[in-house]
């Protein structure tokens, strides 16, 4: 499914590239013709004058568009990485239940011992979770709409909700993620 999803963005990208570069071409010869047509009319010095003026535009040009074609391309990487992410959260909702139990089971290594307090859980978290803490004196709420579950005593709140965990990785991560997707 990334690799189709990889295709239609570089699908679209060179796309855009290559709309982008035609109309680039077609630009640059308007501004080529127009200044040349100027240059017979004027003696040697307005010639130099112009041919200064035309590459200076069309350096600002060909920056302009390299901008805008970077702008593009890094708002297809940041979708993808948003994608990856979304995608990461539900895979780890999907995995088969001895992989999820043993995952919620280190996530709550995180909760101090002899804290009391009540847990907030997604459906399939809840259920391991009153699996798992049956006589621990914990209230176990299957109120969250994503997986994962937020710890709450009257000292201190973990969330340790998927998204929240896949976001504190993200700044460790993205680096590696960026390197094996576009690279």
């Amino acid at each position: 499914m990334l690799k189709n999803i990889f295709q239609i963005i570089d699908k679209k990208v060179e796309e855009e590239i290559k709309r982008i570069l035609k109309e680039k071409e077609g630009v640059l010869l308007d501004l080529e013709k127009k200044h040349k047509e100027e240059y017979k009319q004027r003696g040697k010095i307005e010639k130099e004058t112009f041919e200064k003026k035309i590459k200076e535009e069309i350096k600002g040009f060909k920056q302009k568009q390299e901008l805008e074609v970077n702008f593009h391309v890094q708002k297809e990487k940041s979708k993808l990485m948003k994608k990856v992410y979304e995608e990461a959260k539900e895979g780890l909702a999907r995995l088969p239940n001895e992989h999820f139990e043993n995952l919620i089971k280190k996530m709550l290594s995180h909760i101090p011992q002899g804290l009391n307090g009540e847990i907030v859980a997604g459906k399939k978290t809840a259920n391991v979770l009153k699996k798992m803490l049956t006589e621990n004196g914990f209230v176990i709420k299957n109120d969250l709409k994503e997986e994962g579950f937020i710890f709450k005593s009257s000292a201190l709140e973990i969330d340790m909700r998927f998204s929240q965990i896949l976001g504190q990785l993200r700044e460790k991560i993205d680096p590696e993620i960026i390197k094996i997707l576009f690279k």
